[in-house]
């Protein structure tokens, strides 16, 4: 694999050349121009200092240091040494895992909120204001959602849970593809839009051939189970997964934007609770200055990998 490492204040490549901009031959002078430019980059990361960051390309089996080369791996010591079998990890996941799989996300400037007005489609406001709009809208999702396959990420948290005796899904997607993909105790924050209830009471309603359109014996319409703006997430559901990451010793944030809260303090729980956090995201988001690891690519190209590694390390 190629990849482009922040240790604190080196920036390396996996071609055996120090990555800094310019081109030298002078190795010295390379050396010097990475450092700085690492801790420009760090500084304008984090605003205290550089950080660990990883950005990946899958290509080769070997990365640089200064002056020598050493078989590539991605986790560290500190973070592998720490693993057990009966650690608890978290997956926490967000829209990037799903855009893997051909969804759209939200936030991105190609995203839902691009094009459409949240408060229209999603918030009781917007419901009550026009049903049908909203219906045909998740209508639309539910379809999309169906036609996409669970990806390499998805399948990887599958092959983790297998390896670990406890792993749990936290979720902040609605499409239904942890699920499809054999993963096994799923907390979805913000429901699922395959799933029903009342407007009016919150009762759960089973919906023929997947349609939201159905009333309650209470009189109410059936919407989409899924937590709209203005709304609560679900006090169960966020009561398990701060109880799963107040508990874990690695957690994963993987695809998502870190702006989206409570759901977004999560990774920020962990870390303070003592958990090792690793983020998975193609962007830098305000949670990659905390990360223990901060890997800058794809869930798909990255959780294979990481599970190879951890699956060998927990091999010795």
């Amino acid at each position: 694999m190629v990849a482009q490492f922040f240790f604190g204040d080196l920036l390396t490549t996996g071609s055996g050349k120090l990555r800094t901009g310019i081109e030298s031959n002078d190795q010295e002078e390379n050396q010097q121009s990475a450092h700085e430019e690492a801790f420009r980059i760090g500084d304008e990361i984090t605003h205290k200092g550089p950080i660990l960051h990883i950005c990946i390309h899958l290509s080769t089996a070997f990365i640089s240091r200064p002056r020598r080369y050493i078989e590539s791996m991605i986790l560290t010591p500190e973070i592998l040494a720490g693993l057990r079998r009966d650690t608890l990890v978290v997956f926490f996941t967000g829209a990037g895992i799903s855009a893997e799989s051909g969804l759209s996300t939200f936030r991105d400037v190609d995203g839902y909120w691009a094009r459409y007005d949240p408060t229209q489609l999603a918030s009781p406001d917007g419901f009550r204001r026009d049903p049908e709009l909203v219906l045909s809208w998740y209508a639309h999702r539910r379809e999309s959602a169906l036609n996409a396959q669970p990806n390499a990420g998805h399948k990887s948290i599958s092959d983790f849970q297998k390896l670990f005796q406890h792993a749990v899904v936290i979720t902040q997607n609605v499409d239904g593809l942890h699920a499809r993909a054999g993963n096994r105790e799923i907390i979805e924050l913000h429901g699922n839009l395959h799933r029903f209830k009342c407007f009016r009471c919150g009762q759960p309603l089973s919906a023929p051939c997947g349609e939201a359109a159905v009333s309650c014996q209470c009189g109410g319409p059936g919407r989409p189970d899924v937590v709209w703006f203005g709304e609560n997430l679900d006090p169960g559901q966020l009561q398990a997964a701060l109880d799963a990451t107040h508990h874990c010793g690695l957690f994963f944030s993987i695809g998502t934007s870190s702006q989206v809260y409570p759901a977004a303090q999560l990774p920020l729980e962990a870390k303070r609770a003592g958990a090792r956090v690793i983020e998975i995201n193609p962007h830098l988001t305000p949670m990659s200055a905390m990360a223990d690891l901060t890997i800058q690519a794809a869930a798909g190209e990255t959780l294979p990998t990481l599970y190879r590694e951890i699956h060998e390390a927990l091999a010795v």
